[in-house]
């Protein structure tokens, strides 16, 4: 075995072990977009195979382990093939994070770019096919040495051709992509362009293979770059359905209404209306602290907070509201102000809604696996396809269902029936790891 070959074996050996660390690093990533994660999958993954069969190849060839050239050409054919697909993934790729950032500007160009990539790699493919038979891309002579054929260039082209697709999509939406992505992405690019060009000058070392390796660090420190991008956005949503929920709460009308009954029983009552200003106060301050909550709190806590929360409507509406708690579990964890929104949705557009009032049911237990929580009234109901015409209770609604899945893994369910009312119910998994859930916070 030549020294070159040492040379390719090593430097495709350490980059397999790259591709596979790679594929578990962003296998773990827990704030990368999905479809971005598989995009950056399959290109390592196409790289570890095109590599494995690249090696496989040479040692068959030099240790004359299978008389038959058919496994070099199979092995050979594998190789090729996987690196225009890797070509053609990459252009996917480059296509779908220009749409995140520009739909309307990647619609327009996504079908032509795509068509073209298409069309380049039926072409190949069907070149290699006829190659296998031929030898007019590549064939092995009687030393089982890999030679090129005469249509050689014509495949480099194909790949060049690539290459020029990827740097349109590139110069065409420059705007829409932040330039700390731009530049691991240009690296994608001029490494494999530089290599084809010294390729025709250094025949013994496969520069093209070395170049995808270089590449595929730089697709990882992408994928780190939109980890960081993907967890700062997702705290800064975290913080902004945090402050909706809680100012959702703190409302003009419910203020004004519970100073308004709290100012006629300091005539009336005024030791009742000491009561009343107390859980008011409290009421207010567990509003507050919310704000500094980014992990779930206890039950308990939010339980108390909650029935602070219904003194004050239970005062509003007397004989017309009648609350009934049945806490059977209290052993778990839950986002703050998680069950507000929900009774005050219960009172508001449930039982407040009917003149002569109603009741209004908050339970809690364990079942196997799961803590279960419900809310459930005997108000007006409604269609459950258009849960409410106030857009700020359905924004509240939405909020609690994921913050819920966000930090518990926990789901929310809405069941109602017109006239006869609603029920709620939070289903939290007792199996969760807060660490995972919070990310990592």
């Amino acid at each position: 075995m030549s020294g070159f070959q040492y040379i390719n074996i090593t430097i495709e050996s350490w980059s397999i072990l790259f591709c596979i660390l790679a594929v578990a690093i962003v296998t773990a990533g827990l704030h990368i977009d999905q479809k971005i994660k598989r995009y950056i999958l399959s290109v390592f993954l196409c790289l570890a195979v095109m590599l494995c069969s690249d090696i496989g190849s040479v040692l068959i060839a030099r240790f004359q382990i299978f008389p038959d050239n058919r496994i070099l050409y199979t092995l050979t054919f594998l190789g090729n093939i996987i690196s225009y697909i890797l070509s053609f993934q990459f252009i996917c790729f480059l296509l779908y994070l220009v749409g995140q950032h520009a739909p309307d500007a990647a619609k327009r160009g996504k079908r032509n770019v795509l068509i073209t990539a298409r069309l380049l790699l039926l072409g190949e493919i069907l070149l290699l096919v006829i190659s296998q038979f031929t030898g007019i891309l590549y064939f092995f002579d009687d030393n089982r040495s890999c030679q090129r054929g005469r249509l050689y260039l014509l495949s480099i082209l194909f790949l060049f051709a690539f290459l020029v697709l990827d740097s349109y999509i590139l110069i065409r939406f420059r705007d829409a992509l932040q330039t700390k992505i731009m530049i691991p992405l240009c690296c994608c690019i001029i490494f494999p362009l530089a290599a084809i060009i010294l390729q025709f000058y250094v025949i013994e070392l496969r520069l093209l293979h070395f170049s995808c390796a270089l590449s595929s660090i730089t697709l990882l420190i992408f994928a780190f770059h939109m980890q960081v991008d993907q967890y700062i956005a997702g705290e800064k949503q975290l913080a902004e359905m945090q402050s909706a929920v809680m100012l959702s709460q703190i409302q003009p009308h419910f203020l004004h209404n519970s100073l308004v009954s709290i100012a006629q029983l300091c005539e009336k009552d005024p030791q009742q209306a000491k009561e009343a200003i107390i859980n008011f106060s409290e009421y207010l301050r567990g509003n507050m602290d919310s704000l500094k909550e980014k992990k779930p709190i206890p039950f308990r806590r939010e339980l108390e907070h909650l029935k602070h929360y219904l003194y004050l409507e239970k005062m509003r509406f007397g004989p017309f509201l009648k609350i009934k708690l049945d806490i059977q579990a209290t052993d778990f964890q839950i986002p703050v102000l998680s069950l507000q929104p929900l009774a005050e949705n219960a009172i508001r557009h449930g039982v407040g809604m009917k003149d002569e009032g109603g009741t209004v049911i908050i339970s809690s237990r364990e079942t196997g696996n799961h803590f279960e929580i419900c809310i459930i009234d005997d108000g007006v109901g409604f269609q459950t396809f258009s849960p409410f015409s106030d857009k700020e209770e359905h924004i509240g609604i939405s909020n609690v269902r994921r913050r819920l899945y966000a930090l518990c893994r926990g789901t929310l369910a809405v069941i109602s029936t017109p006239g006869k009312g609603t029920a709620v119910t939070i289903r939290i998994p007792k199996e969760v790891d807060t660490h995972e859930n919070t990310g990592g916070r």
